[in-house]
C-alpha cells in the first residue's frame, strides 16, 4: 500500500474589491502533495458584511473544491491523509470555522459555519491561520507587486517544463 496523498489548500478573498457592486473576491488553491491540481479566482455572488464573512466564503469554496478532489481520488483508489489542511490568512474566520459559539455579529452567516464545522467534525479537514506574507491564494484575490509574484512563483510552476 502507498502513502496517503496528503491534500490541502489555501483561500484568501479581498474584501469589497468592486467599486460599483462592493462584491469580494474568492481566490484559492487547492495542492496534492505540493503539486497544483485546482485553483479559482472569482467574485462572490453576495456581498460579505465584513472580510472575516468575505474569507469564510472563501473557506466554503475552498473546501467545496477539496471535497470534491477527494472523492475523486477515493473513486480511483486513493488513499487520502485526513484531517486534510485549509489554511486562511483571517484569524476571525479560521476560529469561527473551528468553533461552535456564535456571537450577534455573525448569525447571519451561521449556514456557512456550519458546513465548515460539519467537515471538521468528520475529521475531513482542519483550519490553519497562515501569515498573509506566505499565502499562496494571493495571486487570485488581488494585483501583486512583482517581487510578491516571485516569492509565490514558485508554487504555481514545476523544473518539468
Amino acid at each position: 500500500m502507498t502513502e496517503p496523498l496528503e491534500l490541502e489548500g489555501y483561500s484568501d478573498s479581498n474584501y469589497a474589491t468592486d467599486p460599483d457592486s462592493r462584491r469580494s473576491i474568492t481566490g484559492y488553491i487547492v495542492m496534492i502533495n505540493r503539486a497544483v491540481v485546482g485553483f479559482k479566482s472569482v467574485q462572490q455572488k453576495t456581498i460579505a458584511l465584513s472580510s472575516c464573512e468575505a474569507e469564510l466564503m472563501a473557506m466554503v469554496s475552498c473546501a467545496q473544491e477539496m471535497i470534491f478532489v477527494k472523492h475523486i481520488l477515493d473513486s480511483i483508489g486513493f488513499n487520502i491523509k485526513t484531517p486534510m489542511k485549509l489554511y486562511c490568512d483571517n484569524r476571525g474566520a479560521v476560529y469561527l470555522a473551528n468553533s461552535w459559539t456564535i456571537g450577534g455579529r455573525t448569525k447571519h452567516i451561521d449556514i456557512r459555519q456550519y458546513y465548515l464545522r460539519d467537515l471538521k467534525e468528520l475529521k475531513l479537514l482542519m483550519y490553519l491561520w497562515i501569515k498573509g506574507s506566505v499565502q499562496r491564494a494571493d495571486g487570485f484575490t488581488k494585483n501583486v507587486d512583482g517581487s510578491t509574484f516571485t516569492i509565490h512563483l514558485p508554487y504555481y510552476i514545476t523544473d518539468e517544463e
